[in-house]
């Protein structure tokens, strides 16, 4: 693996269902644009592990690791905080190797992910917002990530 590459765990592939409990009582379901899943060894947002979406031409499987690269960085805000999402393409995937910023990534997947993302968690749609940061941003929120999950480890978190 090369630098600047980082290894990915699927929970949900590409075309999956995502079922989330947006609205008590109600359950949802969002379609999955990308593979879903997080980064090992990192803690994001409410010390769970940080939230990766990993772009290829065919879906994962399910609880597999995939090496990817990181292009972005898509940052959700709203009046509790907020959540970062790395965005990555797989890096044994050749139709995605020319995808290196958010900006190079096809338009309509932009909009697929943000809307995906909207509807994961559950946001005050009148105070949410979205943004996209660069692959240095990404990359930043990785090393940030992964120091908070070393901190804890070693019992100085």
């Amino acid at each position: 693996m090369s630098s600047g590459e980082l290894i990915c765990r699927i929970e949900n592939p590409k075309g999956s269902l995502l079922v989330t409990g947006v609205v008590v009582g109600e359950e949802h379901a969002v379609v999955c644009p990308a593979d879903y899943g997080y980064v090992p060894d990192t803690l994001g947002h409410h010390g769970t592990p940080l939230d990766a979406i990993v772009c290829g031409s065919t879906p994962g499987q399910p609880a597999t690791f995939i090496a990817a690269r990181p292009v972005a960085v898509v940052h959700l805000g709203e009046r509790v905080g907020e959540i970062a999402v790395v965005v990555c393409v797989a890096v044994d995937d050749r139709d995605w190797d020319a995808i290196d910023t958010a900006d190079t990534l096809p338009g309509h997947l932009r909009e697929e992910i943000e809307r995906f993302l909207l509807s994961r968690w559950p946001l005050d749609e009148s105070t949410a917002t979205i943004a996209w940061g660069s692959t240095a941003d990404a990359r930043e929120t990785i090393d940030d990530a992964a120091a908070r999950w070393a901190a804890t480890v070693d019992g100085r978190g």
